[in-house]
């Protein structure tokens, strides 16, 4: 986690440090990221990030963390009616987090650098808890769905919530770059390229989501309902 001196910095220096940093893991993979490239980018000397934070994987938890946490931020923001529907409310999750990729593509492609392995054993635990608490999430959910009686009751849930997790993260960001006419490798070159994505772009997508789902795990009747 951050060190205080990192808080204390002026707002301004500490918001150039933190644009920087994404863009140098957006850019690269953790193994290949480079602490170094990022300082020379900022005109600092290398020891000033040992004062904000422990090291490479440090920044780089922080960063992860601090994505998941503007996430849910976001959700927050918007909170479905009580009442609404099981995948009513799993349709809001997918539009949400795709206005959040349009808004800050470069956080969105940080956490999901946590996909990838590494050869940091320190950093692959923590890749592999975050997709655990992930997994966890998205099994309580589903049964949520199995006790309103949208979710089909035989549905092994720990099983589904690994492809619900793919779709929501790998899947729904490949689909929206393919719309925006773009691959993630070149995201970090392509500001724009969220720009070109507009809200019914993500809509559309968001409910082809649902459906392919909905058909899938749903009930018949809920399926047939809200598909």
């Amino acid at each position: 986690m951050p060190k205080p001196t990192f808080f204390n910095l002026p707002p301004e220096k500490r918001e150039r440090f933190i644009g920087e940093a994404l863009e140098e893991f957006a850019r690269h993979s953790y193994d290949t990221a480079s602490v170094s490239a990022i300082v020379e980018r900022l005109g600092i000397a290398k020891g000033s990030v040992y004062q904000y934070f422990e090291g490479k994987s440090d920044l780089f938890r922080w960063l992860v963390l601090e994505a998941a946490e503007r996430q849910q931020a976001a959700l927050a923001l918007t909170p479905p009616p009580p009442g609404t529907p099981f995948f009513e409310r799993l349709r809001a999750m997918y539009r949400t987090g795709m206005e959040l990729w349009q808004r800050a593509p470069l956080w969105s492609r940080v956490r999901l650098r946590t996909i990838e392995p590494t050869r940091d054993e320190a950093l692959e635990a923590f890749r592999t808890e975050i997709r655990r608490m992930g997994h966890d999430y998205l099994v309580e959910f589903l049964r949520e769905g199995q006790r309103e009686g949208a979710v089909r009751a035989d549905l092994d849930v720990g099983v589904a919530a690994y492809l619900v997790q793919g779709m929501l993260q790998q899947g729904m960001l490949d689909a929206l770059l393919a719309q925006a006419g773009i691959d993630l490798a070149r995201l970090p070159d392509d500001p724009d390229a969220a720009a070109r994505l507009t809200a019914d772009d993500v809509v559309r997508i968001a409910d082809m989501a649902v459906e392919i789902l909905a058909r899938g795990i749903g009930t018949g009747s809920s399926a047939t309902r809200q598909g």
